[in-house]
């Protein structure tokens, strides 16, 4: 009996992802026959980006951004993340599968979204403050901590970097992970240990909202991603 294959048209586009990693054969020996991987590194929280983050704000308060500041400010910090997140998703994949990537093929991706969010959040903050009539002192009361990745939304940009590059590279599971320490919230503790879809991610709050780890707001917990075989 002929074994069944995969149509050409889904081997070719297996074959393009493929290609943006350094050595195939090192992804090959990597997964030695196995249909899925488990992460052995956990990503770092970007300090240095909270750090700038916190000065942005401190000189909105003080009054020293104007409208061309904000977006400029806004756009060095979205650097700062999109640099520190590709060299902590290299790291990841590497002490993982043994591979270094392809950084200029994501960091095209990471910008085209990135910088959307960076107009997006300086139009925000603008409009915010015009519509309230409020001065800076007051607008830091809705913009503690990292920012938000759109209107309205939650979570802050590393974790929006991370779930971005699981997207584009071939993780398509994760098993949630909490910090196992009694201030975690009881929707979030229940998913401690449990496999979970980025692209149909799980109810994280009362409001109903799924969401995939950090991207609930203040939320600590963390994916430890499943590298799916692309050669299965």
């Amino acid at each position: 009996m002929r074994s069944k294959t995969r149509p050409n048209r889904r081997r070719e586009v297996i074959q393009i992802d493929i290609y943006t990693y350094a050595d195939t054969e090192h992804l090959r020996a990597a997964f030695n026959g196995r249909a899925e991987v488990k992460s052995r590194y956990v990503p770092q929280f970007p300090i240095e980006a909270e750090a700038a983050y916190r000065r942005f704000l401190e000189r909105l308060e003080a009054g020293e951004l104007y409208d061309t500041d904000i977006d400029r400010e806004l756009a060095a910090i979205a650097l700062l993340i999109i640099n520190f997140t590709l060299a902590e998703w290299n790291k990841e994949v590497y002490q993982t599968l043994g591979i270094d990537l392809d950084l200029a093929y994501y960091r095209t991706q990471l910008e085209n979204s990135v910088f959307t969010w960076v107009r997006q959040e300086a139009d925000r903050i603008r409009r915010h403050m015009i519509e309230q009539e409020l001065d800076p002192p007051e607008v830091l009361e809705e913009y503690v901590g990292l920012p938000a990745l759109a209107p309205g939304g939650t979570g802050d940009l590393f974790a929006a970097c991370m779930i971005a590059l699981a997207a584009y590279s071939f993780s398509q599971r994760y098993i949630w992970h909490t910090e196992k320490d009694p201030v975690v919230r009881p929707y979030h503790a229940v998913l401690e240990g449990t496999v979970q879809y980025w692209d149909s991610p799980p109810v994280v709050n009362a409001q109903g909202d799924r969401l995939n780890p950090s991207e609930d707001w203040n939320c600590r917990c963390h994916a430890q991603m499943i590298f799916t075989n692309p050669f299965f």
